[in-house]
């Protein structure tokens, strides 16, 4: 704004008491918007407009005037609370079915995963109301947990949970371009292909368990502004052990509860 116009206030002497004001009324006159102006906000100044008042009205005058001033003052120190940060997706919630194949042995379960940032909760079920495992991965630390002990020479969980975190968590700088990039995940390299449309479409960790992991994700879908595959792969070296994870349902959450990424 331009520089700050000052009011003055003519004075006339009055005998020996001091001084009061001459005789005059303030008007408020509307300024047309200027062009840089906030909103398109009309401006409102005092404007000096000689008239026969009394010395009441000119102590009204004075009180308006220092209301208008406390008012312009208290409205320009006001503090806007922060709204949401999105600058982050919005954590989502992904209902699954899973088939794990092991030779010629299959497990199929449900289960869903939240993935908020760099941090994942994934629970399988294998059944109505039984847990089969629960994994968390994330800054705040990690943990897996195998429900069945019955299941413990079929599921290697570390194993699985390792490989959930390769296909969920991390990315390549710039991951969105067409073509190959290489980069590491933790302490191990990664390799990322992206089609033409910048959708990550195959993942490689060659040092995982010693024989190598691919994840591709296919069957891609639009769920508001992001683009999810429906369907991803995790097959281990040349063997013909993989998994299968089929997206059901996949809703957008508007808070979670940090407690739980915290255990399993």
């Amino acid at each position: 704004m331009g520089a700050r116009s000052k009011l003055r206030f003519p004075l006339r002497r009055r005998g020996l008491g001091g001084f009061r004001l001459r005789r005059v009324s303030l008007r408020l006159t509307k300024i047309p918007p200027a062009p840089f102006a906030k909103g398109g906000e009309s401006l409102t100044l005092l404007r000096q407009t000689p008239m026969i008042t009394s010395s009441k009205h000119a102590r009204y005058a004075m009180v308006a005037i220092f209301a208008i001033v406390f008012l312009v003052s208290c409205s320009g120190s006001q503090t806007v609370a922060p709204g949401p940060d999105r600058s982050q997706p919005a954590p989502i919630r992904m209902q699954h079915q899973v088939a794990f194949y092991r030779n010629d042995d299959v497990q199929v379960f449900d289960g869903y995963l939240i993935l908020s940032s760099d941090t994942l909760l994934v629970k399988a079920f294998a059944g109505p109301g039984v847990d089969l495992f629960t994994v968390v991965r994330g800054a705040q630390g990690h943990c897996e947990a195998l429900h069945l002990p019955g299941l413990k020479d079929k599921i290697d969980i570390q194993a699985v949970a390792g490989d959930i975190a390769r296909a969920y968590l991390g990315r390549c700088v710039n991951s969105d371009r067409p073509g190959k990039k290489t980069c590491q995940f933790l302490d191990e390299p990664m390799v990322e292909i992206a089609d033409d449309k910048g959708r990550i479409i195959e993942r490689r960790f060659p040092k995982a368990h010693g024989i190598g992991l691919t994840v591709r994700y296919e069957d891609f879908r639009a769920y508001r502004d992001r683009i999810e595959p429906t369907k991803v792969t995790l097959t281990w070296g040349k063997s013909k052990n993989r998994m299968i994870i089929r997206v059901v349902d996949l809703k957008f959450l508007e808070q979670i509860d940090p407690a739980a990424f915290t255990s399993c």
